[in-house]
């Protein structure tokens, strides 16, 4: 889920069982909404359908041995091929829309993101 590439005590992630449980085929004509949430735990949670739709995932862990607070942060949505191959990779065609990374909770508008902003 996220770490330290050297201190294998600060690398939060799923054991192999729950990794291989976690493989889902997504639907492309649905839509998937994605949250992940950090502090002294880490959180997915993707809901198939949308916001307000079905759970399809969700599963955290508490991350007792560090704390995940960048400054500044950083988000890259897609990957070009990697050392895995193509898997790893972005998926062509897929569509990211209506992002938010922040350190506060999702606004409920864009007005409300643009009128935070100018403050």
């Amino acid at each position: 889920m996220y770490g330290d590439t050297d201190d294998l005590d600060r690398r939060y992630e799923p054991d192999t069982a729950k990794r291989f449980a976690s493989t889902f085929l997504l639907n492309p004509t649905t839509t998937y909404h994605w949250k992940a949430s950090w502090g002294s735990d880490f959180r997915l949670i993707v809901r198939e359908g949308g916001i307000t739709g079905g759970p399809l995932y969700d599963y955290g862990l508490p991350t007792p041995r560090g704390r995940y607070a960048p400054n500044p942060q950083y988000a890259y949505l897609g990957a070009p091929v990697g050392r895995s191959g193509n898997e790893a990779a972005s998926i062509a065609g897929t569509v990211y829309r209506n992002g938010w990374l922040g350190n506060r909770p999702r606004p409920e508008s864009l007005g409300s993101v643009l009128a935070t902003s100018l403050r």
